[in-house]
């Protein structure tokens, strides 16, 4: 969701970054990056849900839209993309938490060592 979990759900109001117009209008504007134009869809009184912004923007099968026409493939393009970068993402954080463990294990290892080298300088 582009401003929290409460989207999908149209729980707005519970999102500090859409309690105002303007709030909304600068949450928009720092997802949207510079030089992009921002398209609020909704007010703090009447958000909307993905699938009702999508048939906005990207229109419906008969339908065309905010971004022109709908198009099907290239609808079915994206999500895939979509899916592929979230399994991206989540195979980043396995990379992520497999290096803390075994910097976490070199960790114990080293104080291991540390120990056995003082126990066997204490029996020479």
């Amino acid at each position: 969701a582009v401003i929290g979990p409460y989207l999908q759900n149209d729980w707005c109001t519970y999102q500090d970054s859409t309690r105002t117009v303007e709030a909304i209008l600068d949450h928009c504007e720092k997802f949207c990056g510079d030089g992009r134009i921002p398209v609020p869809l909704g007010v703090p009184t009447y958000g909307m849900n993905q699938l009702d912004m999508d048939k906005i923007c990207l229109g419906t099968q008969n339908e065309s839209a905010l971004f022109g026409q709908y198009n099907p493939d290239l609808m079915k393009e994206c999500r895939q993309g979509y899916s592929a970068l979230e399994f991206v993402k989540s195979r980043a954080v396995d990379v992520v938490r497999a290096v803390d463990k075994m910097k976490l294990e070199q960790l114990i290892f080293r104080m291991t060592m540390v120990q056995s080298i003082e126990e066997i300088s204490e029996v020479v």
